[in-house]
């Protein structure tokens, strides 16, 4: 094995924290229907994405902090997206 693959993760990390990153965001979706997003659901939907991302990036020979970025603002607009969709199914009795 040379050098540069074991700087490398591994893939099924990738898998993993990309699993982990649509449960989030699927559980944010049923909680904003329901009407509470709770302080655990908020951080866990920027957490995972910033940990994918960064994965990501690590893998594609990029520097995993901008990948972290990249992630938490993904997650964040989505946390929004979330919010707003579910906000708005409520208020139209869907």
């Amino acid at each position: 094995m040379t050098q540069e693959q074991k700087k490398t993760p591994a893939k099924w990390w990738l898998y993993i924290l990309g699993v982990f990153m649509v449960a989030v965001f699927i559980a944010t979706m049923i909680a904003s229907m329901e009407g509470s997003i709770s302080s655990s659901e908020s951080m866990s939907s920027v957490v995972w994405p910033g940990a994918f991302f960064a994965v990501l990036w690590k893998r594609r020979g990029k520097k995993a902090w901008a990948g972290a970025a990249i992630g938490v603002l993904v997650g964040i607009v989505l946390l929004f997206l979330a919010a707003f969709l579910g906000g708005f199914l409520r208020g139209t009795g869907i």
